[in-house]
């Protein structure tokens, strides 16, 4: 399949997909005044799988990894800064507040979830290496608020409530079928399908090496990636890294491991805030996972889908201009969880990948053709 039918397909998919709820191919735009914490507090939600970070500060809990290159059995002591975790809570069950002491229900499931994901990373050679995961150690549990959107974020969409009507019209009736048959949840269990590094690097702050968990390394084609920000085109450069897992079925899941843009020049456009028109110029652009992820491949096709709220980015970039209405000259980094489908397509080993949405900057859009190294 060459690559401008994978361009193709991809961007007719975005577009096609993203018109159904909204104009110019972007998805639905944040509100003006989003609800804060306090207008929107925690203890009024739903049941739901929300999104929780189990921190490690104090440095009490870990587990053991195999050293490599080691003599067989060395095992070294990690110490994760903290853990990513998914976790059905009811946050309106805040407990008996007379019995005192204890953590609120919904926190304590948290906890012993994190735990729980601690000592599944343990190497425990010869019964000598056992992990220290307790749930009174983590020292915080931190519930993660979106300001853009004001709501408190939750976690990927279960397989099973997937929009495959969507994925009929960007893929065609044959991708959707193949979807369905997935043969565990995207939120739950698909990573049991990973081996131990690629674990490691779903669970853990992603760093250098996180790349070198994947099973195909790739670097961005000259001239094929690009950022696009209100009509404004700007070429891109990066790198990434995924393993397409053998399941054995119509769909399995899609582990990406680093997926890294750098705008090769700054770009000018308009943008308008409140009653403002402002000039704004970006440079030193770069998007990057702010942790790898899961997605669904499809065999048959080579086509990839990430749901919603599965992606985290960070975005670094420098704003300029001649005025400062809002303040928001400067070095800005900012991260947060892309509510559109990410669409691509393995070629080979090759790797297209591209999201666009609607937000504050306008319509916007990214684009990633990668190429084995």
């Amino acid at each position: 399949m060459a690559w401008n039918r994978l361009n193709t397909v991809v961007s007719f998919g975005f577009c096609t997909a993203a018109a159904i709820s909204m104009p110019n191919c972007g998805g639905p735009k944040p509100p003006d005044d989003p609800a804060t914490e306090q207008e929107n507090p925690w203890e009024n939600q739903s049941e739901g799988l929300y999104q929780f970070k189990c921190k490690n500060d104090n440095g009490l809990n870990y587990w053991w990894r195999m050293q490599s290159g080691a003599p067989v059995g060395y095992r070294w002591k990690y110490t994760p800064p903290y853990t990513d975790i998914c976790v059905e809570v009811d946050p309106m069950d805040q407990g008996d507040p007379t019995t005192g002491g204890g953590p609120d229900p919904w926190e304590a499931a948290v906890r012993a979830k994190c735990s729980e994901q601690c000592a599944e990373l343990n190497v425990n050679y010869m019964d000598m290496y056992d992990p220290h995961c307790e749930d009174e150690d983590w020292s915080e549990i931190e519930r993660i608020f979106d300001e853009v959107w004001g709501v408190w974020k939750t976690c990927p969409v279960p397989t099973t409530l997937l929009d495959f009507d969507l994925i009929e019209t960007v893929f065609g009736a044959a991708a959707a079928a193949d979807a369905e048959q997935l043969p565990c949840d995207l939120a739950l269990d698909c990573s049991d399908y990973l081996d131990y590094d690629e674990k490691l690097g779903l669970w853990t702050p992603p760093d250098a090496n996180t790349r070198y968990t994947a099973d195909v390394l790739l670097e961005s084609d000259p001239g094929e990636s690009f950022f696009i920000i209100n009509t404004v085109n700007r070429t891109a450069e990066g790198h990434a890294a995924y393993t397409a897992t053998s399941c054995g079925e119509d769909a399995c899941p899609f582990y990406l491991a680093q997926m890294e843009l750098t705008a090769t020049s700054s770009m000018t456009f308009n943008l308008s805030v409140e009653t403002a028109t402002l000039t704004k110029t970006i440079s030193d652009l770069n998007v990057k996972l702010a942790r790898p992820t899961l997605g669904m491949w499809l065999p048959a096709s080579g086509y990839v889908i990430i749901p919603p709220k599965s992606l985290s980015v960070t975005v670094e970039a420098t704003v300029s201009g001649s005025t400062n209405t809002f303040g928001e000259n400067g070095a800005h980094e900012v991260t947060y969880i892309v509510d559109e489908y990410t669409f691509g397509i393995i070629d080979g080993a090759n790797l297209l990948l591209g999201v666009n949405s609607t937000d504050y900057l306008g319509t916007w859009s990214v684009t990633g053709q990668f190429i084995e190294e």
